[in-house]
């Protein structure tokens, strides 16, 4: 049995949606998804423990899709982190705002990203038992 704790990346740059599985790929099960709607889709059907959203893909945006997830009872309680290129303050406070528990501005540091992921993981761990 895989014990290893998945990650859905939602990214629609296909060298961003690598890196970050080359970055996390040895800790964590990652599943990647290139848009907001096949991202909706992969949260119900995949119930990862952790979710790094782009906020700006297409069909239906980031802003839009932790929305939805966070209204959604099957994975409300999953966290989701936006990983975006804007960097502004009001991006941040709109993520956070919008049900996002962390925000990294691409582009990341890797050792950044691998401390708020094992870091938001081991808070929502200690909040759900």
């Amino acid at each position: 049995m895989n014990d290893r704790k998945k990650i859905l990346v939602v990214e629609d740059d296909a060298d961003c949606r690598d890196l970050i599985g080359l970055i996390l790929g040895t800790t964590y099960e990652i599943v990647a998804a290139s848009d907001g709607r096949s991202a909706l889709e992969m949260a119900i059907r995949e119930r990862p423990d952790l979710i790094l959203l782009d906020m700006m893909i297409p069909f239906v945006d980031g802003w839009e899709v932790a929305g939805q997830l966070i209204r959604d009872e099957r994975v409300c309680h999953t966290p989701i982190v936006a990983v975006t290129a804007r960097a502004s303050e009001d991006s941040r406070l709109r993520a956070m705002n919008g049900g996002c528990v962390e925000y990294v501005v691409k582009p990341f540091i890797p050792d950044e990203l691998r401390r708020i992921v094992a870091h938001v993981l081991e808070h929502h761990a200690r909040m759900h038992n």
